[in-house]
């Protein structure tokens, strides 16, 4: 690989480079790449560099005026970390089964399905993220919420409290743990907003 290739995982506007194409007559170098919207083409290296190719076609002719904004670059590394292998952050994302539900996902209206049901951020004061409620389950309609950093937290200290234990555990032990986290998180939610623990 020469020193003027793009690496496998570099990220240009939605697109993802996933590997080097062969070069066609003209000799220049093309990379097939993912959009974030999940479709993949071959693009050449120039314009990748250059910025005249940030997207499939289709994500170009998006009209909502939200490309530059927070939640449409929360929603971009959505479905690049549960859907592109050469994310960084796939293997714990898409490499343990966690996917974008098809209607954020890969039509043309995925992004505005996705803001309709979650909206701008409560408030600019804290640096609020999207977090799943059930830790275990997709980015889907009813178990994504707009979170705080403490919010966000109580659910990585749960996963990483069941992924500590891990090696402790017989496979049909940890099966179980696991099961009984999705049912207490599934019991939350029908609990009153001024008895949920978050």
């Amino acid at each position: 690989m020469g020193k003027s290739d793009i690496q496998p995982g570099a990220v240009f506007g939605l697109w993802t480079v996933i590997q080097r194409s062969p070069s066609g007559k003209d000799r220049k170098r093309k990379y097939l790449c993912v959009c974030a919207c999940g479709e993949k083409r071959t693009v050449y290296a120039s314009k990748l560099r250059s910025g005249k190719s940030k997207s499939c076609r289709s994500c170009a002719k998006t009209a909502h005026g939200k490309s530059r904004t927070r939640v449409y670059h929360i929603w971009q590394g959505m479905i690049q970390r549960c859907h592109t292998p050469t994310c960084s952050a796939y293997a714990d994302y898409g490499g343990k089964g966690i996917r974008v539900c098809e209607e954020w996902r890969v039509s043309r209206k995925g992004f505005m399905a996705f803001y309709a049901h979650v909206g701008d951020q409560p408030d600019t004061k804290i640096k609020w993220s999207i977090d799943r409620i059930n830790p275990y389950g997709n980015y889907e309609p009813g178990n994504v919420r707009w979170a705080t950093p403490t919010q966000q937290a109580a659910n990585r200290r749960l996963l990483f409290s069941l992924r500590w234990n891990q090696e402790k555990l017989s496979e049909e032990e940890y099966d179980e743990a696991r099961e009984n986290a999705r049912e207490w998180y599934q019991n939350l939610q029908s609990l009153p907003n001024e008895l949920s623990p978050f």
